[in-house]
This record gives C-alpha cells, structure tokens and sequence, in this order.
C-alpha cells in the first residue's frame, strides 16, 4: 500500500491509497488467462480480498491496463468495456465504501503499439 501525501494551502494528512496496476484481467470462460502475464478473475478476487485486510484504505487507484495484452485489438469495443466494466466492479464490491479512481493505461484503448 502507497501512502500519498496531500498539501492543501497548508492542510497536511496522510492518505492510504491502495493502488491497483497492470491487471490484464482474462475474461475467457475457461478462467485460465492466456500466457503472457493476464490475470483469472479468481487471482483478482485474492488480491483483493487479502488487500481488504489491509490497514485503513482511504482511495483505491486504478491505474490502468485492465484489459489482457492484445485482446481488445482482437474483440474490439465489446471487450473492452466488459472487461474495464469487470476489474471496477470486482474492486467496488470487495471496497464498497471506498472511492476508486479509474484511469486507462495503452492496453485499454483500440489500437495501441
């Protein structure tokens, strides 16, 4: 866990951010993500259940590449959605309190590289 210090003309506090990078979740029905470091939807849900028992979380990052290497070029707009839609929802219902900030890293977008 990252903290991240907040200066506000003058206000200081220390923030716990839990910091969520590089899922490449798999979306495939089998639950075995493709070789090339994707991850299954189970390992996401131990990450997040052994993130729970974490000190105090005040904000979850997301920080990006929630879809697995090359699918969304594969599967298109569909894909991605449903997998962006999947990685916040599996973090909203583990951190249902918890305000998450999602942005999208090169491997969220059509086209990349």
């Amino acid at each position: 866990m990252k903290k991240l210090l907040l200066l506000i003309t003058g206000w200081a506090s220390a923030l716990n951010l839990l910091v969520l990078n590089d899922v490449h979740l798999g979306l495939d029905e089998t639950g075995v993500p493709r070789l090339g470091g994707n991850t299954s939807k189970e390992l996401f849900a131990l990450i997040l259940a052994k993130a729970q028992k974490e000190e105090k979380i005040d904000a979850i990052l997301l920080a990006g590449d929630n879809c697995m290497h090359g699918e969304v070029n594969e599967g298109g707009s569909e894909i991605l959605y449903k997998t962006i839609a999947a990685v916040s929802e599996m973090v909203a219902t583990h951190f249902p309190e918890i305000p998450i900030i999602n942005s999208i890293g090169n491997n969220d977008v059509l086209s990349h590289n």
